[in-house]
């Protein structure tokens, strides 16, 4: 099999989605296949139908994100693979293993949908090593963080609804969600130093986005 899974991963406005749209435009798009993290409608659907969605646990959102990350892995990732594909991956297993722990789930747990269970491995993985910072700086150009992203899913982790009707409604003015966006994010980029292979290939915010692809391009 001559087909390549690429991964990208990075905090949330590292520059992921720029970088791959960027990528395909470059390369031939028909053996370049793009899958997203929790992009399964069944599943998503699923997981808004829980009455009780409200009350779940950090390792429950964990068990519906594997849940979905092996489906998606079957009906998607492996058949373009064994077709000579690539598929390029926004976000993999790093995603859970960083965002879910800083979240509260089980390292356990996570090891055991992870790390110990059979699981394709990249043949790249890419970090768009972007601290938090200025990816904030870069998302508030064109929007506001969302609630996930400022990590106030934890601050409200017993009432979401209310939580997230206070950010719909405007309770957190830009400074707050900045502060909390930092926190959360830095976290998860600590997280990620931890849990990354020896030989992932790390890209340096410092370059321009033309700089950053000529890089990615001649690498692969």
């Amino acid at each position: 099999m001559k087909s390549k899974l690429i991964v990208f991963e990075g905090v949330s406005g590292s520059g992921k989605t720029s970088i791959i749209d960027s990528y395909l435009k470059h390369r031939d798009s028909k053996d370049n296949i793009i899958t997203n993290w929790f992009s399964l409608n069944s599943i998503k659907e699923i997981s808004g139908k829980i009455d009780n969605y409200v009350t779940m646990s950090a390792d429950y959102y964990s068990l519906i994100y594997a849940l979905e990350f092996y489906a998606r892995l079957e009906l998607q990732i492996l058949p373009e693979l064994n077709r000579d594909n690539n598929v390029i991956s926004h976000r993999y297993i790093y995603t859970p293993l960083s965002h879910d722990s800083v979240r509260g789930s089980s390292e356990k747990l996570l090891n055991m949908l992870y790390t110990e269970s059979f699981i394709l491995n990249p043949n790249i993985i890419f970090f768009m090593d972007t601290k938090p910072l200025t990816a904030y700086e870069r998302i508030i150009h064109y929007r506001i963080p969302t609630f996930f992203e400022c990590g106030l899913d934890i601050e409200y982790s017993n009432h979401l609804n209310e939580g997230l009707k206070r950010f719909k409604n405007g309770f957190f003015n830009s400074d707050e969600l900045r502060e909390r966006y930092l926190y959360f994010q830095n976290q998860v980029y600590t997280k990620y130093q931890k849990i990354l292979p020896n030989d992932t290939i790390y890209i340096d915010e410092n370059k321009t986005l033309s700089e950053q692809l000529n890089y990615i391009m001649n690498y692969l």
